[in-house]
């Protein structure tokens, strides 16, 4: 088994490097915006594949139905979302919100309290929840114009308020996919980030850094090799694209390949399985994937050399990749 491993290891050499950038503690690498300003709309499917989590349960099934139909180009979230829940508006009844929109079922009409207060002004009438769901979830106002609305001194006593009658709203990470799903809205928070960005350096570059260093713990790699290993399963043209840039800076890494080769050959017999399976292109369960990425961490710990030749071919095909898409746009 492992003379017919390192042969196809030998001949093949499909390893993926791309788990280990081992450029990302160089500080310029910080010096990148985190965002652009093109404010280009995020499409449904990739809200769908990446963010869906965040959509509430009517949402994600008329989403889901869109893109089944093929009917999901050129619509927005905002657009959906105004689809489903400006027929509020038409309500006259916190009943009839209940009939059309389940979810809400347990929403009371009123605060029930027993004590009238100056701060009481609009939440005990007969309308308050009936009126809050058709400004919050209809005219997507924010909590703070909802409490100005109704006479509230501060946002804390809406709170309490949406607290007592069972409101359901919406997570803050919906309100901004809602806010980023057109040209107009990603646009206004691309320019802010990048308002914000250009006036904290030195803040923004601590948050990369952060960022980077909760990356390297084994258990956040762990559960980054799950998750891509389900991705990948659903999409195989990534593993292609991955396996080609692989190949490629084993073309222009030679003295890599051959220190990798021996290096192999002195790390057991499970390795050498795992490694075949890679080679050939197969797909590598969790635990796999957790041997092969240790495989690469110990040779690099054993060839520091090596890695100056990994990286300036890795910024080869990446300047290379530039080009071509330069050419292209011309």
């Amino acid at each position: 088994m492992a003379k017919n491993f390192f042969t196809c290891f030998k001949m093949n050499m499909h390893i993926n490097f791309l788990p280990y950038n081992f450029n990302y503690n160089n500080s310029s690498s910080y010096d990148t915006q985190t965002f652009g300003s093109k404010g280009q709309p995020i499409s449904l499917k990739y809200i769908m594949q990446k963010r869906k989590n965040f959509l509430p349960v009517r949402v994600q099934k008329y989403v889901q139905k869109l893109i089944d139909q093929g009917k999901d180009s050129g619509v927005s979230l905002l657009d959906v979302h105004k689809k489903l829940y400006e027929p509020l508006l038409e309500c006259k009844t916190l009943a009839e919100v209940k009939q059309q929109y389940p979810e809400f079922i347990n929403v009371l009409p009123v605060v029930p309290c027993q004590k009238k207060s100056v701060n009481s002004k609009g939440r005990t009438t007969e309308n308050f929840g009936l009126k809050v769901l058709q400004e919050y979830w209809a005219n997507l106002k924010t909590k703070n114009e909802i409490a100005q609305m109704f006479g509230m001194p501060a946002r804390g006593t809406l709170d309490f308020s949406l607290e007592k009658i069972n409101f359901i709203g919406f997570s803050h990470n919906y309100k901004m996919l809602l806010k980023a799903s057109d040209a107009k809205g990603n646009k206004i928070i691309a320019d802010k980030t990048k308002a914000w960005n250009k006036a904290n350096p030195e803040l923004r570059r601590e948050l990369n850094k952060r960022a980077a260093q909760g990356c390297k713990t084994e258990e956040y790699r762990r559960a980054q090799s799950q998750r891509m290993y389900a991705y990948d399963i659903l999409h195989p043209e990534r593993r292609q694209k991955i396996s080609r840039k692989s190949q490629q800076m084993w073309d222009k890494c030679p003295d890599v390949k051959r220190a990798m080769f021996e290096f192999a050959k002195t790390q057991g017999t499970y390795l050498s399985v795992v490694l075949a399976k890679h080679a050939k292109k197969q797909h590598l369960t969790p635990n796999e994937t957790i041997v092969l990425n240790g495989f690469f961490k110990k040779f690099w710990h054993a060839h520091p050399e090596l890695k100056a030749s990994l990286s300036k071919a890795s910024n080869e095909i990446r300047n290379d990749v530039k080009g071509l898409q330069k050419l292209s746009e011309e």
